[in-house]
């Protein structure tokens, strides 16, 4: 399962748990004769019911706060037309209501979600609690937001580690395979959707195998993390190098096109060429380059990358760009 359809299976469960939780409060204002509430209520769940049908319905789905943050607040009216209609006793829902902003938003949202919810159910409060209910009401909510704001933090944290270690390549630090294809799927996204081209470029070291073979894989390991450091010297901060496999890399680079890119792998090769590597070793790269087009899927986007690199391949110490062909056939740039 792709990262976008897990997000909106997760934006799915969250809506269709508020759905269910607003028409308990429905059904309660109904019986007790709260039916300006109950109104309120029942217009909510409509509101977030179209919100979860949009998600469902959605094939390019980008991950968004914007929908859960309306189930979210209407969650809270609802509260808030409880906490006004009822006794204090209802007060106390605003606690797991401060939680569950800590589980689905990121912690400063969350954090800012719910010093806003404190503040407003407060001050419809007010009219229940005496002083002492009041200052144990206030400490409560501190409390809850605290420990919700710490529980988020290390869960952000383990997240970011555990995302590091999944997506970087632990030698060269680059990053690794499997965040190449969700690369590209972004970039061609945008290439849709905005018309913004993006290239990619492969490179292979030459003879890199006799490297190895003369000198020993712990040079050869040393020559890899230098090759990463003078690509990484050359591009910008937005460009992204990744560790196709053994001797073999890519570099995304949002936003550019084909011509201008030819240019930055030419300087590349050059680079590379001039550098000294340890053990005063001196090698080549090769480079095919590709750009994004609004027909291509991520298999067709490499196999070009790859098809312009096995060229260059061929001659050793080249840079070859191809086109993008709308019947198919890839013609030199």
């Amino acid at each position: 399962m792709n990262d976008n359809r897990y997000y909106q299976q997760l934006d799915q469960r969250t809506y269709y748990s508020a759905i269910t939780c607003l028409l308990v409060f429905v059904v309660v204002h109904t019986f007790e004769g709260y039916y300006f509430q109950a109104i309120a209520g029942l217009l909510s769940t409509a509101l977030i019911t179209m919100l979860a049908r949009r998600v469902s319905r959605t094939s390019q789905y980008d991950e968004t706060n914007t929908l859960r943050l309306a189930s979210w607040l209407s969650l809270l009216m609802m509260l808030c037309f409880t906490v006004w209609a009822n006794t204090m006793g209802a007060t106390y829902f605003i606690f797991p209501l401060m939680l569950s902003a800590c589980i689905i938003f990121p912690k400063e949202t969350a954090l800012k979600l719910g010093i806003f919810a404190a503040i407003v159910t407060t001050i419809i409060a007010h009219r229940w609690l005496n002083s002492a209910d009041m200052f144990r009401y206030c400490t409560s909510q501190i409390l809850t937001m605290s420990v919700g704001y710490i529980y988020a933090s290390v869960i952000e944290r383990n997240e970011l580690m555990l995302q590091q270690l999944a997506n970087t390549d632990p030698l060269t630090q680059t990053l690794n395979r499997h965040e190449l294809y969700r690369r590209l799927t972004h970039s061609l996204a945008n290439c849709r959707r905005h018309q913004q081209p993006s290239c990619l470029i492969m490179i292979d070291i030459d003879h890199f195998k006799a490297i190895n073979d003369t000198h020993g894989h712990l040079t050869g390991d040393s020559v890899l993390i230098e090759v990463c450091r003078v690509i990484e010297q050359r591009i910008r901060e937005t460009d992204l190098l990744f560790r196709y496999g053994g001797e073999e890399f890519a570099l995304l680079l949002p936003q550019e096109n084909l011509i201008k890119t030819t240019s930055i792998a030419e300087d590349l090769r050059n680079k590379i060429a001039a550098h000294d590597f340890p053990k005063g070793i001196k090698l080549t790269i090769s480079l095919g380059v590709a750009e994004t087009h609004q027909d291509d899927n991520d298999q067709t986007l490499l196999n070009r990358a790859d098809t312009a690199l096995y060229q260059a391949k061929n001659k050793r110490n080249q840079v070859i760009a191809l086109e993008y062909n709308a019947n198919t056939e890839l013609s030199p740039a």
